[in-house]
C-alpha cells in the first residue's frame, strides 16, 4: 500500500531543472541560447511567492 501513495521517481523531475529565480539573469541566459523563457508567478498572500512581492 505505501508503494503506490509514495512519490515515484518520474514524479519529482521538475526538481531536477536547474530553475533561475533572477529575472535578469534568466533573460540574459534565454537571449544567449536563443531560448523562450517561462515565467511561474504564484499570486499569493507574500509568503507562497518565491520572488518575492511586487
Amino acid at each position: 500500500m505505501f508503494a503506490l501513495v509514495r512519490p515515484q521517481p518520474t514524479e519529482w523531475r521538475h526538481l531536477q531543472v536547474q530553475w533561475i529565480t533572477d529575472v535578469v539573469a534568466a533573460r540574459k541566459q534565454a537571449a544567449k541560447d536563443d531560448k523562450p523563457m517561462v515565467v511561474l508567478y504564484t499570486g499569493g498572500a507574500g509568503y507562497n511567492e518565491p520572488l518575492g512581492i511586487c
